[in-house]
Parts: C-alpha cells; structure tokens; sequence
C-alpha cells in the first residue's frame, strides 16, 4: 500500500508537473507566435524601408546626374556668352578705332574747311577792296571825263 500510494503521490506530482510544463510550453508558444508577428512585422518593415532607400538613392542619382547635366549646359552657356563677350569687345575696339580715324579726318576737314574759308574770306575782302578801289578810280575817270568835256 505505500508503494502504491507513494507511485500515486509521484504521479500527482508529475501531473502537477506536466499541467505546469504545459502552462509553460503554452506560454512559450504564445510568446513565439508573438514573436513570430513582430518578426513578421519588422521584416515587412524593413522591406518597405529598403524599397524607399532604393527609390532614395535612385532619386540621388537622377538628382546627381540632372545636377551634372545643367553643369555641363551652364559651362557650356558660359563658354558661349565669354566668346561673344570677346567677340562684341573686339568688335568694339574696331568701332572705337574707326570712330577715332572718322574724328581725327573730321578735325583734319574741319581745319581745311576753316582754313578755306579764312582764304576765301580773305579773297572777299581782296576782292571787295580791289571793286572799292575800281569804283574809285571809275569815279576818278568819270570826274576827269567830266573835265574834259567841259
């Protein structure tokens, strides 16, 4: 009767002992399962954050190459605007010169043209002193007809 009713007593504890282990096992599979679901949610997560650092560095790289691109254009441009900028200044230099040999002939007819002027001015004058001194001389010759005639 002990035997049996020491077998019964460790039978009662290994019961006791299984409804814990079980208690334990259930727990343990909830707290996977749970863990399951978080793994679950942060490799859903992870995914979506790698599809946005994808479109990110793709977007860094259009954003990069289109950066590139307007350099290139804007270099270009301005190489474009020094060139004419060399070519208006040279050509402006070529203006100024002509503008300045036009100035210089201009002075040089200037003064040629003051200078006849001055000479038919002078000429004038000559020639109205020679018709005063004619006019004189016509008088003279009138008076001295005059004269004669009387």
């Amino acid at each position: 009767k002990q035997a049996w009713a020491r077998q019964e007593y460790e039978r009662e504890e290994l019961r006791e002992r299984l409804i814990k282990e079980e208690g334990v096992s259930s727990q343990a599979r909830s707290t996977a399962a749970m863990a399951q679901q978080e793994l679950h949610h942060w490799r859903g997560r992870v995914g979506e954050l790698e599809s946005a650092k994808h479109r990110a560095e793709a977007t860094a790289d259009q954003l990069r190459a289109e950066g590139e691109w307007r350099s290139r254009v804007h270099s270009q441009e301005e190489r474009r605007w020094r060139g004419q900028l060399q070519e208006l200044d040279h050509a402006r230099r070529r203006a100024q010169s002509h503008l300045d040999q036009v100035m210089v002939a201009l002075k040089r007819g200037k003064s040629e043209a003051d200078e006849g002027r001055s000479e038919a001015e002078g000429m004038l004058k000559r020639i109205d002193s020679i018709i005063v001194e004619e006019a004189g001389r016509v008088h003279q010759l009138s008076q001295v007809k005059e004269e004669l005639r009387k």
